[in-house]
């Protein structure tokens, strides 16, 4: 999926997330289960199931670099 598909979604894949930032799922769900990432979350499940959501807005700032990785906003 590239990245103007994504615009009409409220949330983005870890995997669409993960590519658009040069990085693997894998890495990308570590950050969120630790929430190092201002746009979203991965928090336990039912047994050993992991969830991960990934706010579009949230995200669309943060790749403008309106946001930074304590959910500040960043200064111009």
């Amino acid at each position: 999926m590239i990245y103007q598909e994504l615009q009409n979604k409220s949330s983005i894949p870890v995997n669409e997330a993960a590519d658009l930032l040069g990085m693997s799922p894998q890495t990308l769900q570590a950050g969120l289960k630790q929430n190092a990432f201002p746009f979203g979350v991965g928090f336990k499940g039912n047994g050993s199931s992991y969830y991960y959501y990934i706010h579009k807005g949230l995200f669309d700032k943060f790749m403008k670099s309106e946001l930074t990785f304590n959910g500040g906003v960043l200064q111009k």
